[in-house]
């Protein structure tokens, strides 16, 4: 058995080198394959962490355009953990059906004086999906995926704005 030093990412990591001769080719490759797959699971898990740790300062918009929500139709907007007031302009594709407005991902929030206004000036109006409101004009989310339903169905709106405070949750 050896001991191998490999430098990985500016670190040297040790670890015994064991060798089968005894294994058939196949078997070898469908080691190697199942190691392959391991380690792309930890990297996956390393990238979700690492979303989780950023993704609080990212606000999401999603688009259903007949298709249903998906990361093809959405957009996000980075702000800064610390902001409390946010008031962004969104242009809406075409066919829009609906938006669902993520205002955090990876925590619960608390979201105060929510006002959805289109471009004509009308207020639009929305569905809580998984939160709850409170008595002072808030609404609560203590999941770590808030979302908020605006049903845009056969409505000639080609922007709309979206104002509120925004407290993190940590």
């Amino acid at each position: 058995m050896d001991i191998i030093d490999t430098a990985v990412n500016g670190r040297t990591i040790k670890y015994k080198k064991e060798i089968q001769v005894s294994l058939p080719p196949v078997e070898i490759e469908k080691q190697l394959i199942q190691a392959n797959d391991k380690i792309l699971k930890l990297n996956t898990d390393i990238e979700i962490i690492r979303n989780q740790i950023n993704s609080a300062r990212v606000c999401n918009f999603y688009f259903d355009t007949g298709n249903d929500f998906s990361e093809k139709e959405k957009i996000n907007i980075q702000h800064k953990r610390e902001t409390v007031n946010f008031c962004h302009e969104i242009e809406l594709p075409q066919n829009i059906k609906a938006v669902r407005f993520d205002p955090v991902e990876g925590c619960g929030c608390f979201l105060q004086s929510l006002v959805i206004k289109s471009d004509n000036g009308e207020t639009v109006n929305y569905q809580i999906m998984n939160g709850f409101r409170t008595e002072n004009d808030g609404i609560v989310f203590t999941t770590a995926d808030p979302q908020i339903l605006v049903n845009l169905n056969e409505s000639n709106i080609k922007k709309i704005t979206v104002e509120c405070n925004i407290w993190l949750f940590n």
